[in-house]
């Protein structure tokens, strides 16, 4: 097992696949240079500038504090006693003392061990869990609290994840995950997590001169991700339930910001002007959860006929689907514009993909 190195703190974050470009340009402005290994979802990395700037990352769903690797676990069940020896060997007081810069830890800390397992294996996470603790009760005087739902939130999360014969070790640096926004408090099924609708945000190139537009904004999310990080000039929001209408202004007051709601359906009404707005973001329905009238390339037809016309000359669109046929037929056929960037993503047991449209 590799030991934590005292003088190279190092953290990893786990992320949306697909998002990776994103994580590493952001981690980038904060003054992040060194990458040391990367999959999918996770990138490990040293960072040597002030640690709380880490829990301000907006690409992310969570930020790890790196403890160390365990090696040649392999999947059948000898494998445990091999796991409790390496995890025995963890500094975790060594590690933890980057949490103590960043919050407040009450002596005596309580502690969790949350495991996730890759691959098919002759035991399960829970067993994981409890050869972990083994390894562990000697070495610390942490508390530990088993992993289950409406348990308290411990002072530190110890992440544990399992990939072939390695597994890699964490402590979450954070007390909750990055992508529980204080202000999301009101949800409904299918809503954007935070980091997707920050990269949407970031992928239209919002200004502050801009006038945004999400034609069907649900709970708000897409909106006040982007009002919070980019501070558009203008930011509107329509939507057809007055349900997710209400929860898109609860969260946009818990956020601070001010975001014109309006519940209306703009496929069947204008509801603004032609040019109204510079970006137009909007996570399109994917004809799942949300019945449509007709096919879904017709539908997208009608909503890009729309949003062009509310677009100004210079504007873009962005979109979220899994209909990625259907949307690219969309566009051809309009012929307002063009599709300049495409990021496929991993996203509630899908591939949808973030399209950035450049009217033409």
């Amino acid at each position: 097992m590799s030991e934590f190195p005292e003088d190279m703190p190092t953290y990893f974050v786990r992320f949306t696949t697909g998002l990776v470009s994103f994580v590493k340009e952001e981690l980038a402005e904060i003054g992040v240079q060194n990458f040391i290994q990367e999959d999918q979802r996770t990138l490990l990395f040293t960072y040597y500038e002030n640690v709380s700037n880490l829990l301000n990352l907006k690409s992310v769903d969570d930020v790890f504090v790196f403890c160390g690797n365990f090696h040649n676990v392999k999947h059948t069940r000898d494998a445990l006693p091999l796991i409790r020896e390496q995890a025995s060997s963890l500094e975790l007081k060594k590690s933890s003392k980057y949490c103590y810069d960043v919050r407040g830890i009450k002596p005596n800390p309580s502690f969790k061990i949350t495991v996730t397992l890759l691959g098919k294996r002759n035991y399960n996470r829970f067993e994981v869990e409890e050869y972990i603790r083994q390894g562990l009760v000697e070495k610390i005087d942490w508390q530990f609290v088993k992993n289950e739902p409406g348990m308290a939130t411990p002072d530190f999360d110890l992440r544990i994840l399992m990939e072939g014969e390695h597994v890699l070790v964490g402590i979450r640096l954070g007390e909750n995950p990055l992508h529980r926004r204080g202000w999301k408090q009101h949800n409904m099924h299918g809503s954007l997590k935070p980091p997707v609708a920050w990269a949407m945000a970031k992928a239209a190139g919002i200004e502050t001169t801009d006038h945004m537009l999400d034609p069907m904004c649900g709970v708000g999310t897409t909106l006040i991700a982007a009002a919070m990080a980019f501070s558009p000039a203008s930011i509107a929001g329509v939507d057809r339930n007055p349900e997710a209408l209400s929860c898109a202004k609860k969260n946009a007051a818990l956020a601070k910001v001010t975001i014109n709601f309006q519940e209306g359906n703009t496929l069947e009404k204008q509801i603004f002007p032609a040019q109204s707005f510079d970006k137009i973001l909007c996570n399109l329905p994917w004809g799942k959860q949300i019945k449509i009238k007709g096919t879904i390339e017709a539908m997208y037809q009608d909503a890009l006929q729309e949003f062009f016309r509310l677009l100004n000359p210079d504007g873009n669109i962005v979109v979220l689907t899994d209909q990625i046929e259907a949307l690219e037929n969309a566009v051809r056929k309009i012929k307002h514009g063009n599709i300049t960037h495409r990021y496929p993503l991993r996203l509630f047991g899908s591939g949808p993909v973030i399209f950035v449209i450049k009217k033409v």
